[in-house]
């Protein structure tokens, strides 16, 4: 099974989305990418609740952010 089909199993589920940091000169880094998280112990940080996953993105309702689309390629 791969990442994709992975994120597919996880539809409807809630978790937390970290966000890439930001080099000095406030450009995203090469090695930093979106990491989705289900397994979290404190619940309190729940703010991601996956609604999609198409071919190149998945779609995210961030509770601060609302809808985002991100390319499938910037997750790890």
């Amino acid at each position: 099974m791969n990442y994709q089909q992975y994120l597919k199993t996880l539809i409807g589920r809630r978790g937390t989305l970290d966000f890439p940091e930001k080099g000095s000169c406030g450009v995203l880094e090469n090695s930093s990418y979106y990491k989705l998280r289900f397994n979290e112990s404190n619940l309190s940080h729940r703010n991601a609740h996956l609604i999609d996953v198409q071919d190149d993105f998945v779609v995210i309702q961030h509770d601060v952010h609302g809808a985002m689309k991100i390319p499938l390629s910037f997750f790890w």
